[in-house]
């Protein structure tokens, strides 16, 4: 996960240096707002949604937390101070105007090609919408970690490298499938991908050099990854993580539920999926 910018905005409000804090960037989102002009293109209609309450919550706790919470380890629970506090801090964004209009009703999808057509200053979602812009005005857009830290915070960055690949325990040509597995996070590979615009899962010989934000979001997870602070994707922590966050960041978003409320619903169904381990 990241945040795109548009150089062309950042030039027009004198944004001339990243947010180097959580702080920095809701100054600068203010700026935008107060300017005439979207802070941030969004779409809540999928993922997008999760991905952007998770990059908050991720500044706001420690590595261990967000251990403990994928695995299901020593009682976690999810009902804590800072992911009602990342809750608040969504329905602040909210309450301030910083979505596109409508955002509850877009897709991650159109909301990129919005911002392709050069609405808002920031698209705060992943990777892998490089592509997209680079075949809309690459050049025209920029990539830094997200969110900037918190005071007092983490410095984790939502991510991974892709959906694991497994190998049938009864498959016929276990053999040949591990080949696959060789083949498919071999360099070459890597280096396949990255031709494509897209960030490898490894860094690879000629995996670099495809466009100006290719390099921008490779020094981005290069960064995270040196420095081990990749996160989770928090769905993940659940097999019905992904329905769960989804229909009950709509209420937040909505203002259906309040923070607290959210936080609970979430926990409720993770301490039920806790209990079927026990």
């Amino acid at each position: 996960m990241g945040l795109f910018y548009d150089k062309n905005l950042a030039t027009k409000y004198g944004l001339t240096e990243p947010p180097a804090t959580f702080a920095d960037l809701v100054q600068q989102l203010d700026t935008v707002k107060a300017g005439g002009d979207v802070p941030i293109t969004f779409g809540a209609l999928d993922d997008a949604g999760i991905q952007m309450y998770a990059s908050i919550l991720e500044t706001l706790v420690t590595p261990q937390w967000l251990d403990d919470f994928i695995y299901g380890r020593n009682n976690i629970s999810f009902n804590t101070p800072e992911t009602i506090q990342a809750a608040k801090t969504l329905v602040d964004f909210v309450d301030k105007g910083y979505f596109t209009k409508g955002y509850e009703g877009i897709k991650g999808d159109d909301a990129a090609k919005l911002f392709a057509a050069g609405e808002g200053a920031y698209f705060w979602q992943g990777s892998w919408y490089g592509p997209t812009l680079t075949g809309a005005a690459g050049e025209n857009f920029g990539f830094i970690r997200t969110p900037p830290q918190a005071a007092g915070g983490s410095a984790l960055s939502i991510g991974g490298v892709g959906l694991p690949w497994s190998i049938r325990k009864t498959s016929a040509n276990p053999d040949c499938a591990a080949a696959y597995l060789d083949w498919i996070t071999s360099d070459h590979a890597m280096a396949l991908v990255a031709g494509l615009g897209v960030l490898p899962g490894h860094a690879a010989e000629g995996a670099t050099g495809t466009s100006a934000l290719f390099n921008e979001m490779a020094a981005a997870f290069a960064d995270a990854s040196s420095k081990n602070e990749v996160g989770h994707y928090i769905d993940w922590a659940f097999p019905t993580g992904f329905d769960t966050f989804l229909d009950n960041l709509a209420l937040l978003y909505a203002k259906k539920v309040t923070p607290e409320q959210f936080v609970a619903n979430i926990d409720k169904e993770y301490q039920a999926f806790l209990a079927t381990l026990k």
